[in-house]
C-alpha cells in the first residue's frame, strides 16, 4: 500500500511543485489552477480512448502505448532539467545588476 501510495503521489506532488517554483509569488495560485484542471482533464479522457484500444488490440498494446508515453514525456519534460526557479532567476537578476 505504501510503494501504491509513494508512486501515484509523488510525480503527482512534483508536478505542482515545478509549477510552484518557476512561477513568481504572485501566480502561484493560477499556475496550481491551471495545472489541476490540465491534470483533471487529462483523468477523465484517459479512460475512453485506453479502454477501446485495449477491446481491439488486448492488454499488450495497453502496456506498449503506457510505456510510449512515459517516454514521449521524458523526451518532451527533459529541456526543464536545468530550468531556474523564480526565486534562483530573481538573485541572477540581482548579480547581474550588482556586477
Amino acid at each position: 500500500m505504501f510503494s501504491i501510495g509513494f508512486f501515484l503521489y509523488g510525480p503527482q506532488m512534483l508536478i505542482g511543485l515545478c509549477g510552484a517554483e518557476i512561477v513568481g509569488r504572485k501566480s502561484v495560485g493560477a499556475s496550481e489552477g491551471f495545472l489541476g484542471w490540465v491534470a483533471y482533464l487529462g483523468a477523465a479522457n484517459a479512460g475512453a480512448p485506453l479502454s477501446i484500444l485495449v477491446r481491439q488490440y488486448g492488454w499488450n498494446a495497453f502496456f506498449m502505448v503506457l510505456v510510449g508515453a512515459c517516454g514521449m514525456a521524458f523526451i518532451l519534460l527533459s529541456p526543464m532539467t536545468n530550468a531556474k526557479s523564480f526565486v534562483q532567476r530573481e538573485e541572477d537578476k540581482a548579480l547581474a545588476i550588482a556586477a
